[in-house]
């Protein structure tokens, strides 16, 4: 690992020089016997000096006649300028870039694969290994409240501490009070020690700045450009800031509630059961959760109605969720093969598990029940009997549906004889002759 100084040339070429810890300085110019040649016209001969022997680093423009500016500032000719990491120098048409703490690369600029013939194999480009560093909003330094940040960039995991050691130096010519704050994080997470410092002419002192994310959701996972602000009531409207990062590493964390309801009672010809999962993300990243459904029986099926999809998703599905946020999601339980006669309702039970498909968490399963009435139950099939004891009893009543005396006029001594039809279970029906 070393420091290097990119170059970009007006037609997009890349050079990388690296920065020679012992040398101490870079010479910038269009004569060759600089350390780096810049070849256009408007460059001078020995155009400015880059001393990277201190931090930040410090460029000054050699050539009266020479041009060149650190952002939107331009420099003033043998008058030292910082030149902070990752801020962009101009000269002649060419972008310069200090770069700190990466591999070393070859210094060679960027060539274009050269076309290819109809036909012919495409050779594949060896993977670049050089990192491609993130951009960092431009510093703002002051001549009189001189400051420098010892360590741009830090990653901590939640409940750890990242430690920036800021130097802060008067460069005026009074006594004065200097404060101290970050911007970019929750305040809560920054502890400033101390947060003033009152500095003598030309003295300088060291502020620890120390940042420790909480274990919550709002300590979102990822990069976190930060900005440290300097400020002196004794220099009103001077002002100097300096940019970081802070990387917080992702942690997973969830709750999931009961199914609700828990148990449940369907019947009917085509039953269907519906419960709720709730599940709540407590990490700081956003998460994938796999859900799956399933009962010991392999009785039932089930779909789960996943935000976000137009179709169900059956026996499994996948759910993304941004941290800090709850979702409900609705389950539909199929009994395959409910009862068509049956005295007592079929119990199904069934459980629900929840995990993340990336971290070391445990999954959570939460058990259901449903009850499944039979399509004919206890109460039907009373019915029915009660109807059918009374159909018997209608065919099987004993009666007489018909009886004839003959002949119609009786008189005294003559026979009369007595005709009648009954059910066959009153067959063996007689007429007793009164005493009479």
């Amino acid at each position: 690992m070393s420091d290097q100084l990119e170059v970009i040339g007006p037609n997009g070429e890349i050079e990388f020089h690296t920065l020679d810890p012992d040398k101490g300085v870079l010479n910038i110019g269009r004569h060759p016997d600089n350390d780096v040649v810049l070849d256009s016209p408007t460059v001078a001969l020995f155009h400015a000096v880059l001393d990277y022997s201190q931090r930040p680093y410090h460029i000054t423009l050699l050539s009266p006649e020479g041009e060149a500016a650190i952002g939107d500032e331009r420099l003033r000719y043998n008058a030292p300028a910082e030149l902070p990491s990752w801020e962009t120098l101009e000269i002649g048409g060419y972008t310069l870039i200090p770069v700190e703490g990466v591999p070393d690369v070859p210094e060679s600029p960027v060539q274009l694969p050269a076309p290819v013939s109809p036909g012919a194999l495409v050779p594949v480009p060896s993977p670049v290994t050089a990192p491609v560093p993130l951009p960092i909003a431009a510093d703002q330094v002051d001549e009189v409240i001189v400051v420098e940040l010892a360590e741009r960039e830090a990653t901590v995991d939640v409940e750890q501490t990242a430690v920036y050691g800021l130097t802060v130096a008067n460069g005026g010519d009074i006594v004065a009070g200097f404060e101290v704050r970050v911007e970019g994080v929750d305040e809560q997470w920054v502890v400033v020690a101390p947060p003033q410092v009152n500095l003598n002419e030309g003295e300088r002192a060291v502020v620890t700045i120390s940042i420790t994310p909480p274990r919550q959701p709002t300590s979102r996972a990822g990069i976190h450009r930060l900005a440290v602000v300097v400020t002196s009531p004794n220099y009103p409207g001077r002002v100097s800031r300096l940019s970081a990062t802070l990387t917080i590493n992702p942690y997973y964390e969830f709750v999931t509630g009961e199914l609700s309801p828990r148990q449940q009672t369907v019947g009917g010809r085509h039953p269907v059961g519906e419960t709720v999962l709730q599940i709540a993300n407590r990490g700081n990243s956003e998460a994938i959760f796999r859900l799956e459904a399933m009962d010991d029986e392999r009785a039932c099926s089930f779909e789960f109605q996943v935000p976000g999809e137009s179709s169900s998703l059956a026996r499994q599905a996948e759910v993304r969720l941004p941290p800090a946020e709850t979702h409900a999601i609705p389950i539909r339980v199929t009994p395959l093969a409910p009862p068509l006669v049956g005295l007592r309702s079929r119990m199904h039970s069934f459980t629900v598990t929840a995990a993340v498909v990336e971290g070391p968490l445990t999954p959570r399963s939460l058990l259901g029940q449903i009850r499944v009435r039979p399509l004919i139950g206890g109460g039907v099939l009373f019915i029915l009997a009660l109807l059918l004891a009374l159909l018997v009893m209608y065919v099987f009543w004993p009666r007489i549906s018909y009886f004839r005396v003959s002949p119609d006029n009786i008189l005294a001594g003559e026979p009369v004889t007595l005709s009648w039809k009954t059910s066959f279970l009153t067959s063996n029906l007689r007429v007793k002759a009164g005493s009479d």
